[in-house]
Order: structure tokens, then sequence, then C-alpha cells
């Protein structure tokens, strides 16, 4: 037999569901966007905080970035096809890249579409290298090769790593390494020659002088350069005069290609009996030239020296920069000459 129970017991437990329901109801709030586009910060989309997945993570589309990415394992290194990277980047297979590759902030790159390895285009250094003059330092490894066609002469080859011991050799100098060419009807010579090093060549001045860089892409811009000095008397006495114009002739190669780097504005500055900062641009064949005023040789300062050949003036050009759209290019070769008169 059921039992009534009286209103005034239920009524208040009906008022509470009621009120509770209403609660519910006004407490959900639908989203305004289907998730996670809008108000659903949804993992690993548009969260804000720090996400570990302790799973493997699969995209069947691309991963895109809106701002810089760093990909990292625990240990602060990258691996592709290896899960023990032993460096910041640790490939196990090949690469394939259409650039460069920079190390050194960018200042030292491979030039992957170029090649990046093995030897590039022969540059020609016969004027370059005549009367012993230093050459270096190598933008990169390489070698030199010398030959000239007479016979029963010595041809020497010096390379180290100090400029002044490579101009001071001897075959005698046990600072710098020796390469000797010699025959009775020619001669030549190839010698190694490391990034970084000088050299020169000593003896009978060879016919033709090539260097032969390797590894060329691993480079930044570089011009080879060659200086000629040559002086011509002041009008109006021409030839016959004491007092000189000099001037500086600059050749400039491009080092990865053996081309004429034309376009190239170069500075340089003028020293000992001469003075002054000059500029200029290279023509089509990557040629310059600089010249002082007349220098009267009553106002030199060498005083027929024997240090300077027993000339009366002494004058130096020293290349300070070349420049070609907006890229600062290493010297190799010669950056200054000195001619005497």
């Amino acid at each position: 037999m059921s039992q009534k129970i009286p209103l005034h017991y239920s009524l208040p437990a009906i008022i509470l569901s009621t009120l509770l329901a209403v609660a519910i109801i006004y407490a959900w709030t639908e989203p305004t966007a289907v998730p996670p586009g809008d108000n659903v910060p949804a993992p690993i989309n548009v969260g804000n905080i720090l996400q570990t997945r302790t799973g493997a993570l699969v995209l069947k589309g691309v991963l895109e970035t809106e701002n810089q990415t760093l990909l990292a394992t625990q240990g602060g290194n990258v691996g592709i096809g290896t899960t023990t990277p032993s460096q910041k980047l640790d490939v196990s297979g090949n690469i394939v890249a259409s650039g460069t590759i920079c190390s050194n902030g960018g200042t030292t790159c491979i030039e992957v579409a170029g090649g990046g390895g093995g030897f590039g285009d022969w540059l020609d250094m016969t004027q370059a290298a005549q009367n012993e003059k230093v050459q270096g330092p190598a933008p990169s490894d390489g070698f030199v090769t010398a030959y000239t066609s007479a016979g029963n002469v010595s041809l020497y080859g010096y390379t180290g790593s100090d400029r002044a011991a490579v101009a001071n050799a001897t075959p005698n100098s046990p600072e710098v390494k020796l390469v000797i060419g010699s025959g009775t009807s020619a001669i030549s010579l190839t010698m190694p020659v490391k990034k970084g090093h000088y050299w020169k060549l000593t003896g009978t001045n060879p016919e033709k002088v090539s260097w032969i860089p390797m590894n060329v892409g691993s480079i930044s811009p570089t011009a080879t350069t060659n200086i000629t000095m040559s002086t011509v008397g002041c009008p109006p006495m021409g030839m016959g005069s004491r007092n000189k114009i000099v001037s500086a002739t600059v050749n400039l190669q491009n080092y990865t290609t053996g081309q004429p780097l034309d376009g190239a504005v170069v500075t340089g500055h003028w020293s000992r009996d001469a003075s002054g900062s000059v500029s200029g641009t290279t023509d089509s064949s990557g040629v310059v030239v600089f010249s002082t005023s007349c220098i009267a040789s009553t106002s030199c300062s060498s005083g027929g020296h024997s240090s300077f050949g027993g000339h009366i003036c002494y004058v130096v050009f020293q290349i300070d920069s070349v420049t070609k759209s907006s890229q600062n290019y290493t010297l190799y070769g010669e950056s200054s000459d000195v001619v005497g008169f």
C-alpha cells in the first residue's frame, strides 16, 4: 500500500532540483566556433603553455611556424636519421642542398651549388709571382705550378704560415717548406699550399705560374690581386727627369672563376715618399690604375739608403679594400708593392 508524502516535505526538494538545473543551463556557454579554433586551447595547437607528449607525433601535412623554430633533443642536439645525435646537427645519410652552408657567423660558406669540394679554375699568377714577391694568405688549400723553358737553372718554392719567414726564406730556412724544380732543358715545379699560408718563388723568373685552388666553394668572396708599379718622368723633361710620377696598375680576378673582377671599387693609399688615399673602379678587364702627382727627388726622405736599393725615392702602394655589390672581398696575392727611383 503506497503512502503519500506530504507536500510540505517534497516541495523544497522540487524547488532545489529546479534551481540546480537552471544554474547548470546558464553556466554552460557553447563555443562560438568549432574547436579548437576559438575558445578551446587544444594541446599542440593554440595552447600557450609548454606541452610534453610521451608518444610519437605524426603529421600528414606541412609543419609550419610563424616564429623562429628550434628543434632539439634535451641534450641540445638535433638528429636526422639517428636517435643519438652527437652534434648540434647530426645527419646520418646524404644531404641535398641548392644554396650555401655557412659557419663563423656566415663569414665562411660552402657554395653547394658550385660543387663545394674538388679543384677550382686555374688562376694565372705569372706576373704576381715575379721577382720573389710573396703571395698570400691563401684563402683555401691549393697548388702552385710554375714552369720555365730555361735549363740548367733552379726554381725554388717556399711556403709557410709566417709571411716574414717566407719573405726572407733561403734554401736552408727551417721554418718554411721548400720545393725545388730543376732540369737540363726546362723546369717545372708543383707545390701544395695550405689555407692561410704564404708562398713565393725564387731563382729563375718563371714563364708561367698558376694557382689551382681546392674547395673553392668553402671561401668568402675573394679577389686575386696583382700590382704593377711604374714611373715616368715629370713634364717637361719626361724620361730624363729625376722627378717622377708613380703609377700602380691593379689587376683583379675573381678567385672562384678566374674571370676579371670588373666593376669592383678599389681603395688604397700611398706611403713613404708619396701620400694620400685613392679610390677607383676596375674596368671590364679587372684593371684600375692609380697615379701620384709629380714627386720631386729633392723632397724624398729615403736618401739612397742601402735597404732601398740605393734609390733616392721610394714609393709604396697599398690596397686597403675591394668591394663589389656591397660585398667586401678577401685579397689574395699582392696587397702592396714598391718602386724606387
